[in-house]
This record gives structure tokens, sequence and C-alpha cells, in this order.
């Protein structure tokens, strides 16, 4: 039988929400048998929902197919804060400027909280890949304050990496407060 040994070929597409399709891959199967497609993660496009579509135009002796599958793509947030971490005032308290950044390049969403002992002292939306985070707590005459910033995603296809623990170190208290007024 003719049909059974046909060379069946198979379209991947990606849709997005407003329509647009992107040409993943494709591939030759024949009836009854399997095929896998591998398709690379820089081919997904942006984070977000989408539509996983794959389409065989028909032929002769097989009728058109289409099948569709809801996805969502995901990107891993990381934070980091550039250089040396200032010393921070105990007057004027901690003030980081952290980096925030996927496999995709800068992220333009959610926001960078920071916690001391366990409890939110600050947070700051992300724009343009950064944020800048500042608070004032109470700060140990001198030493250092273990801080922690983690990601905050606004959507559910932001995910947030392994948060950051940093040891900010206490300047000593201007010689200018102990001035009598």
């Amino acid at each position: 039988d003719d049909s059974l040994s046909e060379a069946l070929q198979i379209r991947l597409w990606l849709e997005e929400r407003d329509g647009t399709r992107r040409d993943l891959a494709g591939t030759t199967v024949r009836s009854g048998e399997r095929a896998e497609v591998i398709v690379g993660s820089d081919k997904l496009g942006a984070v977000g929902p989408a539509t996983l579509v794959a389409e065989f135009a028909g032929s002769p002796t097989t009728q058109p197919a289409r099948r569709t599958a809801a996805i969502q793509r995901t990107q891993r947030v990381a934070i980091s804060v550039a250089g040396q971490v200032p010393a921070a005032d105990p007057g004027s308290g901690v003030e980081l400027d952290v980096a925030v950044g996927s496999a995709g390049g800068a992220v333009d969403a959610g926001a960078v909280e920071m916690l001391v002992g366990g409890k939110s002292v600050g947070t700051a939306p992300v724009s343009a890949g950064a944020a800048r985070v500042s608070s004032v707590f109470p700060l140990p005459a001198s030493g250092a304050v273990s801080v922690t910033l983690r990601y905050l995603p606004e959507a559910p296809w932001w995910l947030a990496g392994d948060p950051l623990v940093l040891s900010v170190p206490v300047a000593p208290p201007s010689p200018r407060r102990r001035l009598p007024w």
C-alpha cells in the first residue's frame, strides 16, 4: 500500500499571543512512525505564554492535521551587585545597586527585596535590568551586617534564582554627629 510508505512532512510552529507565527522545525515521518524534534531555547523567543503548533498540510492520500499545545516560556532570574559592597553609614542606612538579568538579557520586571535577619527592610522595582534598593535599619556600631537580596517576580514566567547574601561593612559614625548643637 503506497499510503503506508508515503513520507509525511510535519512542521512545528510557535504562535505568539498577537497571532504572529515563527517556524521552529520540521521533520518527515511515515504513517505509524514517531519523530523527535529538538528546538533550541533561543528559537522560542521572549518569555511568556505562546502556542506550539504541529501541522501536516495533507497529501493526496492523507488528510491535513493540526495539533496545538499552550506553553509557558520561562527564564530564571539572577541578581548581582557589581564591584565592592559600599560601607553602610549608621545614620543613612544601606543603598545597593543591583543588576537583574537572565539568559535572555536584562530583566525589566519585578522587584528586588532586601532582608536583614529574615525580615524585609526594603524593596525596589526593577527597571532596565537594574534596581536601587535602600533601607535604614538599626546597624551595629562597627563590623558588618548580613543582608540578603532576592528577586520578586511579577509574572509566572520569571523564575527567581538563588538569593544573594552579602556582608555589608558598617562605616564608623561621622565625627559631626558628636558635635553639640
